[in-house]
């Protein structure tokens, strides 16, 4: 080979193959107490589900020790069932602190 000829060799090979990338979607929400089957497309009714998932304590006497508690609730059975005892307050205007 003459020293004037340049001879240009590839930096890298890039190699690709294609994969399928599988997911999960909400398609709905069925609330544990009243069964109301809520599609996810609803999505003013689907922000209103209260989401309960904890770790049970060890000796608790009301859930089996280092139980998992898991249930989802509509705003209707929510209502129903702590309505009583929950403090409700309108937010105030761009801060997101409490009124009086």
């Amino acid at each position: 080979m003459s020293p004037d000829v340049l001879v240009l060799y590839p930096l890298s090979v890039k190699n690709f193959r294609t994969i399928q990338i599988v997911s999960e979607e909400l398609e709905s929400l069925t609330c544990d107490r009243c069964g109301r089957c809520t599609p996810a497309a609803d999505v003013m009714e689907i922000q209103e589900y209260l989401h309960i998932d904890f770790e049970a304590g060890f000796g608790s006497m009301v859930f089996p020790d280092i139980s998992r508690v898991r249930g989802d609730f509509c705003q209707y059975c929510v209502k129903e069932l702590l309505g009583d005892f929950l403090s409700v307050s309108e937010k105030g205007p761009a801060n997101g602190r409490d009124l009086p």
